[in-house]
C-alpha cells in the first residue's frame, strides 16, 4: 500500500509543526464518544502517540534537570485511555534520558475512568496507527519504532495498520481504572509527575474547582502537573491552576507549585 511507501520516507519536522491534528479524523486514536441515558455527551477518549500539544523533547529535558539527583519519582498518567500516551512517554523516556535514568519513573501509573479503555490497555488490544503516528514514534524515539511494537493487521478501515506493545513498555505501565476527582488524594505529595491532559472542559466548573483545588493541596513545589491545549482553549485551566498557587514552568503547559518561602 502507498502506506507502507510514506511511512518509509523521512519527513521534516516542520510538518508535525504544521500538522492539524484536530481535523484528520484518520489519526484519531481510540476515537470514542461516551454519552449518557439521553445521549448527551459525557468525554471523548480521542489519544495519540505523543500528541503535538506537548514539546516532548523539553518535556524530556525538564524531567532530566528537575530529578536529576532525585532516586525515585512517582509518573502517573491519569486519563489515559488506550495508553498510546503512557507508550509514548515510556519509549521517549528511555530514548532521551537513557534507560538508567528513565527506569526512576517507572512502572507508570496509567489510570483513566473508562473501565473499557483500561480492560484494552490490560488486554495489550491492537493500537490502530496512521502514517502520522508512525512518524511521531519514529521521530522521538530515534527510529526505534521496532523495538517497542510489533505490527499487526487492523482490524478497521480507519486504520492502514495496527500495534501491539512490546515487553519493552508492558513491564513499565501499571493500568488501572480510577476517577481522577477520587484519586487525587492518594497521590503521593512529592516527586509527583501528573499527566492529566485534555479531559478538563469535560468537568464542570465545580468539578475543575474541586481538581484545582486538590492539587493545590496535595502536590508541593517537587511536583509537575502537565495539561494540554484542549484544556487551555476550552477551559482554561492554565489560569485556573495559577489560581492555585501553580507556576508555569520552562515547558508550556507544564506547571509546578509556587516554592515554599
Amino acid at each position: 500500500r502507498s502506506f507502507w511507501i510514506n511511512i518509509m520516507k523521512i519527513t521534516p519536522i516542520n510538518y508535525f509543526n504544521n500538522y492539524n491534528y484536530k481535523n484528520t479524523v484518520s489519526n484519531k486514536g481510540n476515537a470514542k464518544a461516551v454519552v449518557d441515558k439521553n445521549n448527551n455527551l459525557l468525554y471523548r477518549t480521542t489519544t495519540y502517540f505523543f500528541r503535538e500539544d506537548l514539546d516532548w523533547d523539553a518535556f524530556f529535558a525538564l524531567l532530566k534537570r528537575k530529578y536529576q539527583n532525585v532516586p525515585k519519582v512517582n509518573f502517573i498518567n491519569h486519563c489515559c485511555s488506550n495508553g498510546e500516551e503512557t507508550y509514548s512517554c515510556i519509549s521517549g523516556m528511555k530514548i532521551h534520558l537513557g534507560e538508567d535514568f528513565a527506569k526512576k519513573f517507572f512502572p507508570i501509573i496509567a489510570k483513566d475512568i473508562n473501565k473499557e479503555n483500561i480492560d484494552s490497555a490490560k488486554n495489550y488490544s491492537k493500537i490502530g496507527i496512521s502514517p502520522i503516528d508512525y512518524r511521531q514514534i519514529n521521530y522521538y524515539t530515534n527510529f526505534n519504532i521496532h523495538k517497542f511494537f510489533d505490527f499487526v493487521r487492523s482490524d478497521t478501515d480507519i486504520y492502514d495498520a495496527a500495534v501491539i506493545p512490546k515487553e519493552e513498555l508492558r513491564k513499565c505501565v501499571k493500568f488501572e481504572n480510577s476517577d481522577i476527582l477520587d484519586d487525587i488524594d492518594k497521590l503521593p505529595d512529592t516527586n509527583s509527575v501528573l499527566l492529566c491532559r485534555n479531559f478538563w472542559p469535560y468537568l464542570d466548573a465545580f468539578k475543575r474547582e474541586e481538581l484545582a483545588s486538590k492539587l493545590e493541596k496535595k502536590l508541593d513545589e517537587s511536583s509537575l502537573v502537565v495539561i494540554g491545549d484542549y484544556d487551555i482553549y476550552e477551559a482554561k485551566t492554565d489560569e485556573l491552576l495559577m489560581q492555585h498557587n501553580f507556576i508555569p514552568t520552562s515547558v508550556k503547559y507544564v506547571f509546578t507549585k509556587v516554592p515554599k518561602i
